[in-house]
């Protein structure tokens, strides 16, 4: 599902960095908190919950948007989401044109 999300966003001209382990990813992130214009996490994921990915993502740059993506959202504690300044929740199973619709809201207003 994750590969060919990826390469719907890309055909509609997006730079998709993508990963399988919220670790990995935060590393990537670490390293260059100022290449990034959006973030699409999962709320539940191997080792590191979306919540949990997210409140570490945004105390390397508070103001990178988030969407989290579950499919589980009746889980997801909407106070923590707040509190911790996620852009969006999103229940899924949802389109790559959906996250492509939200990818162009909220990137020309980091512009």
């Amino acid at each position: 599902m994750l590969n060919a999300t990826v390469r719907v966003l890309r055909r509609m001209g997006y730079e998709i960095v993508s990963f399988t382990e919220p670790d990995q990813a935060l590393l990537e992130f670490e390293e260059a908190p100022g290449a990034y214009d959006a973030i699409v996490t999962d709320f539940r994921m191997p080792g590191m919950n979306g919540l949990e990915l997210s409140k570490r993502l945004m105390a390397l740059r508070h103001d990178v948007p988030i969407l989290l993506t579950s499919a589980f959202t009746n889980e997801i504690d909407k106070s923590r989401v707040e509190e911790i300044g996620i852009e969006r929740v999103l229940q899924k199973p949802l389109s790559a044109e959906e996250l492509g619709l939200w990818l162009a809201e909220v990137i020309p207003a980091l512009s």
